[in-house]
């Protein structure tokens, strides 16, 4: 891996992201972490599984509690388009996926998992390693590598080990920004096929589809894909 470059401030947080911030329905202050829920109806069942989760990684790993406590700034959960989560540069957060969160066969040790490998990513983010698609392969690995570091300390982390098995042996093509793309996209469309009234899906869509469109003539924010 070639040298870090020198640390650099986040960038500010695009006005969308500020505007679904302010719309978050409930959030609370763990440690200096800003833990937040979108969605008004699961607020309170989210905020009950990551404070669980964070209270593991606390418990059996304080010097990496410590480390993610100063690498990142907020744990989000909301909707994403694709996995499990991403480490959002501009907001220095870790986003988790309401669906990944709630699931029944997502516990605690999972959830602790997934917040282990994105707080990785802001730490290689913060020492300079751009998610470039040429390094995106290794720098997936350390974050597993951590992973799987931590499912080792934990009474019962047999579920986050093999999770972090698997990524260690991925299609090389996975991580590129085609993939990265397509996997984004098909998942922002059924997101937004689920958004009632029809009409506005409908337009919904078609304002994700003009800016997608924009979006591919410009380069794009730091993010990670999920976990």
């Amino acid at each position: 891996m070639p040298p870090a470059k020198s640390p650099r401030r986040p960038c500010p947080a695009h006005w969308p992201d500020r505007i679904a911030l302010r719309l978050t329905a409930d959030h609370r202050a763990i440690d200096g972490l800003w833990i937040g829920a979108y969605h008004s109806g699961t607020a309170e069942a989210v905020l009950q599984r990551v404070v669980a989760a964070l209270g593991l990684i606390k418990t059996f790993d304080r010097p990496r509690y410590n480390r993610l406590a100063r690498d990142l700034e907020r744990i989000w959960v909301r909707r994403i388009a694709s996995g499990a989560g991403y480490h959002d540069q501009r907001l220095r957060a870790c986003v988790l996926d309401e669906c990944f969160v709630l699931a029944e066969s997502t516990d605690a040790e999972m959830i602790a998992g997934a917040i282990v490998h994105e707080a990785t990513h802001a730490r290689l983010d913060r020492c300079g390693f751009d998610y470039e698609e040429a390094r995106r392969e290794r720098l997936e690995a350390i974050c597993n590598r951590r992973m799987l570091a931590f499912a080792l300390k934990l009474p019962d982390g047999s579920g986050v080990r093999a999770w972090a098995e698997a990524n260690l042996a991925p299609d090389p093509a996975y991580y590129t920004d085609a993939a990265i793309s397509e996997r984004d996209q098909a998942g922002a469309r059924r997101l937004l096929e689920e958004v009632r009234p029809r009409w506005l899906g409908r337009l919904m869509l078609a304002l994700f589809e003009a800016a997608r469109r924009r979006a591919e003539r410009r380069p794009s924010p730091s993010r990670q894909p999920g976990s």
